[in-house]
């Protein structure tokens, strides 16, 4: 192949696979660093270090046969930098399955832009803030500011730019993002800008505002381009936190409202709105009292809107009802934000539901004071509600008894027949004695088969009786479906104030005389009298 183009630079010949089946031996390669025996004889060169972006230019070009046009390509050096090359094609005879292709390093080549070496053009360079540039029509650089230096490890001084081109002097996707900005200008645009990131030689990372502009010559010819950057990284990471706290205000769990001094709804997230079923802009402008606190009487959200403003924080447990009828325990907190130089304030709201945990709340607090079985209160919450009633009657006078009673035969349930059925008989048991009882009085189960239940407001001392023999008939009549087919109850009676005066004594006088009730032959009661009169007679 003989190279007789007045294009100095790198002559191949390819086939329709980009595959290089000639070079011209007195191509200039070495800026590919290569010989053109080298170049030959590396056939996939152009496939396997053609930049990804230009196969399409490349391929274009050689589709439309359009001989003497040419375009900028990319290309890896065998040390695997960058160069840029500008490339025309030469057509061979029609049915040729090859094509000519001419490649010249474009910082060999002249360029037509003029009048850059001034005193002005030094001046500015050497002081401006702003990331400033020239370049021929080639992508090269012809001058750029000193301020640009901080971005390009290998320059020191803002005359070193000259003739390179940015893969020499930036990151390489840096360099990509502003070869394909720069392909824009070069199209014909007027300006081509974009936001696009920079690294400076310390790694820190940034954005810059990039603006390119044509420089045409008398015919309106585009002989290079005049670029301006703006260092706007402040402003785009300001933008980016206040992307990522509005992405964090709207997809909060919690529904978030801002108010202005007035109380009204400057702006709110969808979790507010949509737990008062409004979308976003009906409810703004709205009152807060409108859609948060309707429940609120004019006086209570006056006294809660007075806190609200009075305190940098105020917090509180709500109980609302939604729109939907859903009953809710919102806990909600208030913040004061005052504009430093207007002097406005803000209030922001925050309502989390806590149903959910002020509903676990209450189970283990239930499970802290109530039988797991039967549900009846334990022993503790038992002798919480006898002190009570005990504390009530010294203030007021009255009677009150307290009733141990132990299922006889219990055990047998549970050795024949085993401890399901027993667990079955003690729930059926606990319904059928709650049945005799009054409203007032409390059953609790204190143990396996024992209960206790205290009976308040009895008339006189001995009003006790018909609830007593109640119980006992309601248990002895109670199927066990077993073997014993029935149980029956021994039951220990105390009043107050006649056998004791505090919980614990009574307490303790029931629970003798229910052993005493026992010993008499079960499925009966005993009272404290009794004992009484059994000890003095012995």
């Amino acid at each position: 192949m003989s190279f007789k183009d007045n294009l100095k630079g790198i002559a191949l010949r390819i086939n329709q696979q980009f595959q290089i089946v000639d070079v011209a031996m007195e191509s200039d390669t070495t800026s590919l660093g290569l010989t053109p025996l080298e170049l030959k004889n590396r056939h996939n060169y152009l496939i396997e270090h053609l930049h990804k972006e230009d196969f399409k230019q490349l391929n274009l070009l050689l589709k439309e046969s359009n001989e003497g046009k040419n375009t900028h390509l990319r290309l890896r050096t065998k040390s695997s930098q960058i160069q840029i090359y500008l490339l025309k094609t030469k057509s061979e005879a029609s049915c040729s399955p090859y094509n000519q292709i001419f490649l010249k390093d474009v910082r060999t080549i002249t360029p037509l832009v003029e009048g850059l070496d001034t005193s002005a053009i030094s001046g500015m360079m050497e002081t401006t803030n702003d990331f400033i540039f020239f370049k021929d029509n080639h992508h090269v650089l012809l001058a750029a500011s000193q301020s640009m230096v901080a971005l390009c490890e290998p320059i020191s001084h803002w005359r070193e730019f000259y003739r390179k081109i940015d893969y020499e002097v930036f990151p390489e996707h840096c360099a990509d993002n502003y070869f394909e900005l720069e392909r824009r200008v070069y199209s014909g645009d007027t300006i081509a800008q974009e936001i696009q990131p920079i690294i400076r030689i310390d790694g820190s990372k940034g954005w810059v505002d990039n603006r390119k502009y044509p420089m045409r010559n008398s015919n309106g010819e585009i002989v290079g381009l005049y670029g301006v950057a703006r260092d706007i990284s402040l402003q785009v990471k300001a933008h980016q936190e206040m992307e990522l706290a509005n992405k964090i205000f709207e997809n909060s769990s919690e529904g978030i409202v801002v108010l202005d001094e007035a109380g009204r709804v400057f702006h709110c997230n969808s979790a507010f709105a949509k737990d008062i079923g409004r979308t976003v802009e009906q409810i703004k402008g709205c009152h807060l009292r409108e859609v948060r606190h309707k429940e609120d009487g004019d006086a209570a959200f006056e006294k809660r809107w007075q806190q609200i403003t009075q305190f940098p924080y105020w917090s509180e447990e709500l109980n609302v009802t939604t729109t939907f009828g859903e009953k809710k325990t919102m806990l909600v907190h208030y913040y004061s934000i005052k504009n430093s130089t207007k002097g406005t304030i803000w209030y922001v709201g925050y309502y989390a539901d806590i149903s959910a945990i002020k509903q676990h709340e209450q189970m283990l607090e239930y499970a802290a004071t109530h039988d797991s079985l039967t549900g009846l209160p334990n022993r503790a919450l038992m002798c919480d509600r006898l002190k009570l009633a005990l504390a009530n009657l010294r203030r007021h006078s009255g009677n009150l008894v307290v009733a141990f009673i132990d299922l006889d035969g219990f055990k047998a349930i549970n050795d024949t027949a085993g401890h399901e059925a027993g667990d079955n008989y003690l729930i059926a048991v606990s319904k059928a004695m709650l049945g005799c009882l009054r409203q007032g009085d409390t059953l609790s189960r204190v143990g396996g088969d024992e209960f206790v239940a205290i009976l308040t407001n009895l008339s006189e001392p001995d009003d006790y009786v018909s609830v007593i023999e109640r119980l006992l008939l309601a248990i002895k009549k109670l199927p066990t479906f077993t073997t014993p087919s029935h149980c029956s109850a021994s039951i220990g009676v105390a009043r107050y104030p006649i056998d004791g005066y505090s919980e614990s004594e009574l307490l303790k006088k029931a629970d003798q005389a229910m052993y005493k009730a026992k010993e008499s032959g079960k499925g009966t009661y005993g009272t404290c009298t009794a004992l009484y009169l059994q000890h003095v007679s012995g």
